[in-house]
């Protein structure tokens, strides 16, 4: 079922706005005569943007005109799970040949054929029933989490694949059983719980993509390499103890020349370390007292069995595990324990394969993603993240190079992250039509990458979701992407006198597919003042005014002036201020401005025949 059209009577400085989702029908609605007529609308183009995807319709306009909260309002009082309902606006849906409308007041309707039928309903429950809302954005805002906005909740249903709500709600995801009662956690807490998820999100997306064995749909170029690099807090107060800890475990397991097996062993004592110094694992004592008897029960044991086991490094780490399993201090944790045997060993199994290489000093490793890896990698990240949050022992990132230092780009991730929520989101299964509510697309995306969202995002959604029908909402402040979209498929938001207003697409002097972006942001985001950037726009105007107020310059004048008007891209701009400048020089210092241009066109010339000599 898709969502046609919407009258918003009053919602969050939104007052009488008219919005036309369908790229199909046009809707024009008279107040005084409550009347609602339906037009077809001309050069429509069946399945334009995709074989499942009914329309797409871009959100476009100047900043408050409340783009964002008729994303806002849709999730609200469309959103599956929320029981509002807002009695004094219009809405109509569309399916079979079926104009579905809602409205409390009694509004006439006209079709535009005989082909189609009306049917009138009482709520909104029929499109909710048939219909999963997605809400995805990567911008943060930091407003109350305690303040109501519909665009921070999850109603039934609903998606809600926003970068705020899904730092309140991937914490669940990793707690541990320390603080499974709380019910507030710290920020710091939320932050590595939403960077785990977000990672692990990311990684099914590249296995996805390799899954597909085309070429890479994205623009941007993926990262090839996943690092996992160990880490030691060194400021510790028990960190000797750990020192101690280390340096019984290198006789316990004499390793030798193996590098991976040294890597298995660093990888163990820096879990157990972690575990025990910050206390994780205690029910009774404090982490100072914790890791000491922690520390002295592992020397205990490996002493006792050092002259006797002749066994394998991943024996030897079990062995350890097992025995602190067995004791009544780690009883609360066998969960963690193991959690920390299958990481260690589903780690022994990439670099048993050689798709891991290891650093010098064996605290590093690099693992090649490849479609023979990348599947069987997100049980080992996932094993990794159930052992305890991101960071406190271990960090996996992406990187173009192995064994570096991340060198993923912002927009990068941006672009990663947002296709990785979606492909990671599971839908209900009797619920055929999917609607995206996509906020501001483009966020920290490169000009380059914007030109090409539209193309990638309607592929994405097409071969990933095409036994659903899907309809997509889109706000945004790119040319880039509005020059993908015909005028049939915006909706155009100017600033009123009091209220912002709809400015009808379909006007021609509105052309938006494949025009020309700069007649976009004059004519699409209203921009009157211009192009170019309000600074360069005042320096230019008070250099045009210190221009015009004299008639006649000196030769440092001339000099001054010449400077500022050199570094103005615009060339007419440029020629005509120099213009008005040579007007103003005395007649004799004419010859002295020839002679200095003459010396520059000679190095010039001079420069030329060198380097044609060589």
């Amino acid at each position: 079922m898709e969502l046609l059209y919407i009258r918003i009577n009053n919602y969050k400085g939104l007052s009488g706005i008219d919005l036309n989702f369908s790229n199909r029908f046009r809707f024009h609605y008279d107040e005084i005569e409550l009347t609602v007529k339906i037009d077809e609308t001309p050069n429509f183009i069946d399945h334009f943007f995709g074989r499942n995807i009914s329309n797409l319709t871009g959100i476009i306009g100047q900043n408050g005109t409340g783009k964002t909260s008729i994303l806002r309002y849709v999730m609200q009082y469309f959103g599956d799970g929320n029981s509002e309902i807002d009695n004094k606006s219009i809405a109509v849906f569309f399916s079979q040949n079926v104009f579905y409308v809602y409205s409390a007041s009694g509004i006439s309707i006209t079709i535009p054929g005989k082909q189609y039928s009306i049917q009138r309903v009482k709520d909104l429950q029929r499109f909710k029933e048939s219909t999963t809302l997605i809400f995805v954005s990567n911008h943060f805002d930091p407003t109350s989490f305690y303040s109501f906005d519909s665009l921070k909740e999850q109603f039934g249903d609903t998606k809600n694949l926003s970068t705020n709500y899904l730092l309140l709600t991937d914490i669940q995801k990793r707690r541990t059983f320390k603080d499974a009662k709380k019910d507030n956690l710290p920020y710091r807490d939320h932050a590595n719980a939403f960077s785990a998820q977000e990672f692990i999100r990311i990684v099914k997306l590249l296995r996805w993509i390799t899954s597909r064995n085309e070429r890479n749909p994205f623009p941007a170029k993926l990262p090839p390499y996943i690092n996992l690099s160990l880490y030691y807090n060194e400021d510790s107060p028990n960190f000797k103890k750990y020192i101690e800890l280390q340096e019984a475990l290198k006789l316990y397991f004499q390793i030798g020349r193996s590098k991976r097996d040294q890597f298995l062993v660093n990888a163990f004592e820096a879990s157990i370390f972690h575990l025990a110094d910050e206390g994780a694992l205690s029910l009774t004592l404090g982490a100072g007292n914790f890791i000491i008897e922690t520390v002295d029960r592992i020397s205990t044991y490996i002493r006792a069995k050092r002259d006797i086991e002749d066994t394998s490094t991943l024996a030897k780490i079990s062995s350890i595990i097992n025995h602190l399993k067995r004791g009544d201090l780690w009883k609360a944790t066998s969960n963690k324990l193991d959690s920390i045997q299958n990481f260690i060993n589903e780690l022994n199994n990439y670099l048993e394969k050689k798709d891991g290489s290891i650093n010098a000093n064996e605290t590093g490793v690099s693992i090649k993603l490849s479609q023979a890896t990348i599947g069987s990698l997100v049980n080992l990240i996932d094993n990794f993240y159930s052992v305890n949050k991101i960071g406190d022992f271990a960090e996996f990132y992406f990187s173009h190079q192995p064994l570096g230092e991340s060198s993923l780009s912002s927009g990068e991730y941006s672009l990663l992250s947002l296709f990785g929520r979606i492909n990671d989101t599971k839908f209900h299964r009797t619920k055929r039509s999917l609607l995206f509510l996509i906020d501001e697309a483009e966020l920290a995306l490169h000009p380059a990458w914007q030109i090409r969202f539209i193309d990638v995002f309607t592929e994405f959604i097409s071969e990933k979701f095409g036994k659903r029908e899907v309809q997509i909402l889109v706000t945004s402040h790119s040319p880039f992407i509005l020059s993908d979209l015909p005028p049939n498929c915006v909706v155009l938001l100017k600033r009123g006198d009091s209220n912002p207003v709809v400015v009808d697409s379909l006007d021609k002097k509105n052309e938006t597919f494949g025009a020309n972006v700069h007649e976009l942001f004059t004519d699409s985001f209203f921009l009157q003042d211009g192009l170019i950037g309000e600074f360069a726009r005042r320096k230019i105007e008070n250099l045009i005014k210190r221009v015009h107020d004299k008639n006649q310059y000196t030769q440092a004048e001339y000099n001054s002036f010449k400077k500022e008007i050199d570094i103005i891209g615009e060339p007419y701009v440029r020629f005509k201020l120099l213009e008005k400048v040579l007007q103003g020089i005395p007649r004799e210092q004419f010859d002295n401005i020839i002679v200095e241009r003459e010396k520059e066109l000679d190095l010039i010339r001079k420069m030329r025949n060198d380097k044609n000599r060589s």
